[in-house]
């Protein structure tokens, strides 16, 4: 049978209609309480991108934004720096709009003034002086997009745990800024078809074996890459026990 549309999807029924619509509800989820807010925010760039962020936490989200914030106004900065050394005006920048709205010091004996010159040619320590002179603006901004949001659709930002389907069909996803994301049936159906043909291979028991060990070997410990590198290394192409590990303190952290 060809797949073409979500009807027949839906025609077919049992495991395939299963995984669509627990695939699609969980991507219509995703919109409903992030679409706008990250629209808002300017962290929808691409689908990878707007799926990462879905991903993170509210306050990491807001980070992302004043950091994005803090970069576009570093490069109009240096921008206006290499100009102004162009025409031969270097270490000479009061009067230029850009620097005397954002890369001004507004304490001390250079209150007013330029940031000084070796400041205003190194990358990094600018962004970390406008940031310092711009982030409560900033957070006051971001703070303020969340509540607009928030007044218009009634839903707050969600922190969403990544479906393993998303890892899946990722391919089969598509994303605009105006209509969120949706899937390709096509192209789902034949993720869907080539993922459970590898499922009845032997490879893939072995694969789910081997999972189920390293999920025995954890016993009820929550399993993070953090825990995975404090037990276990790559050591000549093979998967070796963490020497640093192998210990009475770091066994009775497994639970049984």
């Amino acid at each position: 049978m060809r797949f073409k549309t979500e009807a027949d999807i839906y025609r077919a029924g049992g495991r395939i209609a299963e995984n669509y619509h627990g695939l699609k509800f969980y991507l219509d989820n995703i919109d409903d309480y992030n679409l706008d807010i990250l629209n808002a925010l300017g962290l929808n760039s691409d689908k990878e991108e707007y799926l990462y962020y879905s991903h993170q936490t509210e306050h990491t989200v807001k980070r992302a934004y004043v950091f994005r914030r803090v970069d576009k106004i570093a490069l109009k900065v240096e921008e206006a720096v290499k100009k102004a050394d162009s025409e031969g005006r270097e270490g000479d920048y009061k009067g230029i709009p850009i620097i005397d709205k954002f890369a001004t010091t507004t304490t001390g004996k250079r209150k007013g003034l330029p940031f000084e010159t070796e400041i205003l040619h190194d990358g990094e320590r600018l962004r970390s002086k406008i940031s310092k002179k711009m982030s409560q603006k900033l957070n006051q901004r971001v703070t303020e997009i969340f509540k607009e949001i928030d007044r218009t659709n009634w839903k707050n930002f969600r922190t969403f745990y990544k479906n393993p389907g998303e890892d899946i069909f990722l391919d089969a996803i598509r994303f605009t800024q105006e209509e969120g994301l949706t899937v390709d049936i096509p192209t789902f159906a034949e993720i869907y078809k080539s993922h459970t043909e590898a499922e009845k291979s032997e490879t893939y028991k072995r694969h789910e074996a081997a999972a189920e060990a390293v999920n025995s070997f954890f016993g009820n410990l929550p399993i993070t890459e953090q825990e995975m590198d404090r037990y276990f290394l790559v050591y000549g192409g093979r998967l070796k026990p963490n020497p640093k590990s192998v210990n009475t303190e770091s066994y009775m952290r497994l639970k049984w």
